[in-house]
């Protein structure tokens, strides 16, 4: 079995030479932007054919439908923009 790999995000997704490439990105520990936040990172790649693609996105939307189910996630309604957010996990 590969090593876990974090990623706080996913970065740029592009179709190259046949291939979906989606970087995944983390925020650097030393390096800083002008404001100094912490710098986004490519820390690997995730490479795989269209059709493997197209699985992983369903996989993923039924997995986000599950998470608002469970009320993970919820809409940000009150911003006018329709996306989501990730409620704040309860305090055990």
């Amino acid at each position: 079995m590969a090593d876990d790999l974090f990623a706080d995000m996913v970065g740029e997704v592009r179709f190259e030479a046949g291939v979906v490439r989606i970087d995944l990105v983390s925020y650097s520990s030393g390096e800083r932007d002008a404001e100094g936040r912490a710098k986004p990172v490519v820390k690997g790649r995730l490479i795989m054919p269209p059709e493997g693609f197209l699985r992983t996105y369903a996989t993923l939307e039924r997995f986000i439908k599950k998470l608002k189910d469970a009320g993970v996630l919820v809409r940000r309604d009150q911003q006018g923009n329709g996306s989501d957010t990730v409620r704040e996990a309860p305090e055990p």
